[in-house]
């Protein structure tokens, strides 16, 4: 044992226990420890230690609490380990490691013992058991799930000594147990069971009147202080003791003799189901809890282990009996009637063939009258309907029912208190397990990233698992790497069993599809054939080629039969195994023609709401669209005119929007690939998505080019150009630039030459050729006033405001920004208005005007908070942390770049342009030089210097540069600043960056010279 939570929380050392320091930290380690081999959301935990309300911290304090404790793991030697999972930890240990594991395990053995008369054994487990306790559980923590946990732990405490004391009883110990159960009753006088249980002790004593007087005082007890009489098992208990009637337990006193265990033999391989058999144990537990339990998922997935594993743990707290009943819902054979399974149920409550009823409603009746005074678990397998389950249901309260089915049964849970527990495919890591279990722990690790690599094509299905651990056993010189070539080559044939056909993946799969209507058979298979991971009820409809009603009603269907799975509300996915099931039946039984024509109707119906949206947010890329397309604008929009909803669905869509252009390329449409491509490069400029933009530019341009579609090539390329650009290619995105703009004049397309012209100009300013760029920017801006363009001579009057500032002009700069900003506000173009506040902001903090720079970035603050472009709001909060410093608010700007840093770890590295990363940098390091932290200040400008070399951004180097020799110099490093000055003045004459050159001058000099 490596834990210790029955008192205070202790980690095994060498050679001795020792506790963690700090509270907290001991209260997550015994978290972990009770939720052991499972993973904990960071919100679980958080709501654990702090309960609803934890702090804006809770997550950072959590991450350096998990640190700590694993490293004090690591130092006392722990083969156990945390792990970070998706959104949450999992503290992976062997379940004898933790003493709590261990008694609970020691109750449940003991369980089974008692069930077979095993009293000695049954002793031996509970004593065993007990002796782990070693004070208050939990002593030494506090925190939000502590009270609870140690009310029920304690609980489980107070029974498992009942329990020993019912086993002492029984094998004669009466004597021995009087003062024990005295004592029990006494610190708990509300407890029934204890007086039952000294009533029984005093009586094999002989000693009848004290144990009447017992009852007589419970009695007494819980009407004065309940209003209640005691359990029906104390009344007979009292009753029997009267007539001086024999009792063996108890039990005897209620029931002579134990009734019916049904339940077949335990599966041995079972595991990452901790949590489901707790949830089941906590509702039995529950008072005032649901007494019927659904266990549901899909075929394979272990909802009969998972029944039958409880029920032989928990059998112990059903005295009267436990029933097992087969339904045969999903079967070759055909599904039991109701009244076959009454028959069945009622045959093992002891009722002779000749008097079961013939009639439903009367077998339903006597059943619930022959259960009406017990406890009874009752177990209903493989359910198909709430109809076959409703007329098996006890009618006592005191019952326990467990059903499991593929269907998630909405019927029997509207009609019934129902609490329904949906099994999931198992966790990698509870995968391997039962592959270690079968083929042994040795052969598993041997190989195991091939062993992963199995589970992973598994599904996590534990069916599938154990079919493909039976495999490797049969052949033991087989590689676990091998099996995993066969069963991805072969992936249902695979997973077939050989031995019991009808146990296979496949079969079990087919049961359930054999019960579909035909239209959702039809759906089922289509939706296999597109390639996205999750759609909605819109798009599936488009492949089904039905109305979204109909459609819905058999998303429903397949959901409610787990062969398809809800990823969020209104979306719907395949788990791998159903997936490749229907993509079996889809190529056995749909043309290729029905195939082909649902995956157009697909993609049509992609674009059409790609443009509905991407017109609602980004109506100047989407001219572009129009326009290489020879269309119209669209007369109205349908349901995606708000930019909340177009923003919402653009979001929801953007991976299947990506899959789009491959599939409509791979699929023989290139017209429709170059279109997709064009549609949705608004959005991808927008959110930075940089790489994915290169992705799909490249297929749009082989798609245009194979339509011979002069325009359409043109757009691709100039999207190709634009991540190229970003992704600071500058060559290459210069050469895609020049081929769309010959394209677009050869066809005489004045918008899109005007769009090319300015991102030529963007591209040589980056470079520092501020001729050129200035150049571009001026042809850009006079088509666009010839062609009466207004949001796009924005956007020219901007760029031209850049290339002035770059210059040193900065009246020119300012005077261009708020000419496009006015333009813009006119034009309603309120990203290109606050692109033109934010830049006029910079120009007026670097002409030394911190309080006209405040309110340009505050105005452009607010525009953005309307915008979904996290690039320039990085901006926006880099600059006024800037701003802040001028005026000494160190504060204020310290907070400024904490949120920009926030956003751009929001944002990720693959879509954080490098000029956004080269301005975090200066701006940490303006931030650092105010606070007087200069080595900090250092460090980030030398970044900033090398991240601007590398991506040749020469205005940045220069910028940086400037400031790193400033810091340098208050350092007392005159000799380096010299060094790092005398190369920014270099590049800065080389590029024509006149202000600049002012500056790196100026600061050259006032360094002594070598």
């Amino acid at each position: 044992m490596r834990f210790r939570l029955l008192g205070t929380v202790e980690i095994r050392a060498i050679d001795s226990w020792v506790r963690l320091e700090r509270p907290r930290r001991r209260a997550v380690l015994a978290y972990l420890l009770l939720a052991a081999n499972r993973t904990v959301t960071a919100g679980e935990l958080a709501e654990a230690i702090w309960g609803a309300l934890p702090p804006s911290t809770a997550r950072t304090q959590t991450q350096n609490d998990i640190a700590a404790i694993r490293k004090a793991l690591a130092a006392n030697g722990h083969p156990a380990s945390i792990v970070t999972r998706t959104g949450g930890y999992e503290l992976i240990t062997e379940p004898d490691d933790v003493d709590y594991h261990v008694f609970r395990r020691r109750v449940a053995a003991a369980a089974g013992a008692a069930r077979h008369a095993d009293w000695p054994a049954a002793a031996d487990d509970l004593q065993a058991g007990l002796a782990l306790w070693r004070g208050p559980v939990l002593a030494d923590i506090v925190a939000a799930f502590v009270e609870p946990t140690r009310a029920r732990m304690a609980d489980q405490r107070l029974d498992a000594v009942e329990r020993l004391a019912e086993a002492r009883i029984t094998m004669g110990a009466h004597d021995e147990q009087i003062p024990v159960l005295r004592e029990l009753l006494g610190d708990h006088p509300q407890r029934e069971r204890p007086a039952a249980l000294l009533m029984l002790a005093l009586h094999r004593a002989g000693r009848r009147a004290d144990a009447l007087a017992v009852a007589r005082d419970l009695r007494g007890h819980l009407r004065e202080q309940h209003g209640l009489d005691p359990s029906q098992a104390v009344v007979d208990m009292e009753r029997r003791i009267l007539r001086d009637a024999p009792v063996a337990t108890v039990d005897d006193a209620v029931a002579p003799a134990r009734g019916p265990d049904q339940l077949p033999m335990d599966v041995r391989l079972l595991a990452g189901r901790e949590t489901q058999l707790a949830e089941l144990s906590a509702l039995l537990r529950r008072p005032a809890g649901d007494r019927i339990v659904l266990v549901t998922g899909t075929a394979g997935v272990g909802k009969t282990a998972l029944a039958v594993r409880w029920g032989h743990q928990e059998g112990g707290e059903f005295p009267d009996g436990v029933l097992f009943v087969d339904l045969r819902g999903y079967d070759r054979r055909r599904p039991l009637t109701p009244l076959e399974a009454l028959h069945r149920t009622l045959t093992g409550l002891g009722v002779d063939a000749p008097r079961l009823p013939s009639d439903p409603d009367d077998a339903s009746a006597l059943l619930r009258s022959l259960t009406a005074k017990g406890r009874y678990l009752v177990v209903l397998d493989n359910a198909r309907s709430a109809e076959q389950v409703r007329p098996l249901l006890p009618g006592a309260g005191s019952c326990f029912v467990v059903v499991t089915s593929r269907d998630r049964l909405p019927g029997l849970v509207a009609s019934h208190s129902v609490t329904r527990i949906d099994l999931p495919a198992l966790d990698p890591a509870d995968g391997v397990r039962i592959l270690e279990q079968v083929i042994g722990v040795r052969r598993t690790s041997a190989e195991a990233a091939a062993a992963q690599a199995l589970v992973d094509l598994c599904g996590g299905l534990p069916l599938a698992i154990r079919i493909v651990a039976a495999d490797l056993c049969d052949a033991p010189d087989r590689t676990l790497a091998r099996q995993h070539a066969l069963l991805r080559e072969h992936r249902l044939s695979a997973l077939d069993n050989r031995d019991d056909p009808e146990a296979g993946v496949r079969s079990v799969l087919r049961t359930t599809y054999a019960t579909l209507p035909q239209p959702c058979q039809r759906l089922f298979r289509l939706l296999s054939v597109l390639p996205y991971a999750e759609i909605g009820v819109v798009v599936a409809s488009a492949a089904d080629g039905r109305d979204q009603a109909a459609v819905q009603a058999d998303l429903d269907r397949l959901l409610g039969v787990h062969l398809v799975e809800r990823r969020a509300p209104g979306r719907y996915g395949f788990h791998d195994l159903p997936r490749a099931f229907a993509a079996e039946q889809a190529d056995a039984v749909e043309t290729a023609a029905s195939r082909a024509a649902a995956t157009a109707r697909v993609l049509a119906r992609y674009r059409e709401l790609l443009d509905e949206a991407s017109a609602t947010l980004y109506p100047e890329a989407m001219r572009l669209v129009r326009g290489a397309t020879k269309a119209a604008p669209p007369a109205a929009v349908d349901r995606l005119a708000e930019p909340a909803d177009a923003r919402e669905w653009l979001t929801t869509e953007y991976t299947n929007l990506l899959a789009c252009v491959a599939l409509a390329h791979e699929q023989g449409l290139p017209d429709a690939a170059w279109r997709l491509a064009g549609s949705l490069r608004g959005h991808q400029l927008s959110i930075g998505a940089w790489h994915d933009l290169a992705a799909t530019a490249s297929i749009a341009v082989t798609a245009a080019t194979i339509c011979g579609d002069a325009r359409g090539e043109a757009l691709s390329r100039l999207s190709n150009g634009d991540a190229m650009r970003r992704l600071a290619q500058h060559a290459p995105a210069i050469a895609e630039y020049d081929m769309a703009l010959r394209l677009a004049e050869a066809d005489d397309w004045p918008e899109c030459q005007a769009a090319i012209l300015g991102h030529l100009g963007i591209v040589h300013l980056r470079r520092g050729q501020l001729t050129m760029a200035a150049d571009y920017y001026t042809r850009d801006l006079e088509i666009c006033r010839r062609i009466g363009w207004p949001a796009a001579q924005a956007v020219a009057l901007g760029n031209l405001g850049n290339c002035a500032y770059h210059l040193g002009q900065y009246a020119d700069a300012v005077h261009a920004f708020e000419e496009a900003a006015s333009l813009a506000r006119q034009t309603s173009s309120t990203a290109v208005e606050a692109l033109a506040c934010l830049n006029a902001g910079t120009v007026s903090l670097e002409i030394g005007d911190a309080a006209l720079a405040r309110a340009y970035l505050d105005r452009a603050l607010v525009l953005h908070g309307e915008l979904w472009r996290t690039g320039d709001k990085i901006t926006v909060h880099t600059e006024l942390a800037r701003v802040n410093c001028a005026t000494g608010d160190l504060v204020a700007a310290r907070r400024h770049l904490r949120r920009a840093r926030e956003l751009a770890e929001r944002l990720g590295d693959a879509s954080l342009d490098p000029s956004l990363r080269v301005q975090l940098c200066l701006s940490a390091a303006v931030v650092h030089a105010a606070g007087e932290e200069l080595a900090q200040a250092e460090a980030a400008l030398t970044e900033a210097v090398e991240l601007a070399e590398t991506y040749g951004l020469a205005f940045q180097r220069a910028g940086a540069l400037i400031h790193l020799a400033g810091v340098l110099t208050r350092l007392g490093r005159s000799e380096r600043a010299r060094g790092h000055a005398a190369t920014a003045l270099a590049i800065c004459q080389r590029s024509e960056f006149h202000g600049l050159t002012a500056r790196a001058a100026s600061l050259l000099a006032s360094l002594p010279p070598n």
